[in-house]
């Protein structure tokens, strides 16, 4: 993540963004910002395949994502990797407040 220019971001920001693809095609939206006990930061993705009425929430690390200005690029996952990860449930993990600052690395196309 540290070669990839993280970049500030309210943690209000990325709630409700399209979590994408290379290929631009929407993963899920990011539901949850949540710290573990380790100090790790990871999104919480509404995880969903285009044939599927119903959806599973997935955890994905902030070091496998980067900001595409409104959207967040899925960089170092992929698809497949939604689809095999367990649903997520909550443990230890802290719900981050909507105006927390963290990190997030820079995205390109």
């Amino acid at each position: 993540m540290s070669r990839r220019f993280p970049q500030e971001i309210r943690v209000g920001h990325l709630l409700g963004a399209e979590v994408v693809a290379d290929d631009r095609k929407v993963l899920g939206l990011v539901r949850q910002v949540v710290q573990t006990p380790e100090g790790k930061v990871q999104l919480i993705v509404s995880y969903r395949r285009w044939f599927e009425l119903s959806s599973k929430l997935v955890c994905v690390p902030i070091e496998r994502v980067g900001s595409l200005g409104p959207q967040v690029g899925s960089i170092d996952m992929e698809e497949t990797e939604y689809r095999a990860a367990s649903p997520w449930v909550q443990r230890d993990e802290q719900p981050l407040p909507p105006d927390r600052v963290i990190r997030i690395a820079l995205a390109k196309r």
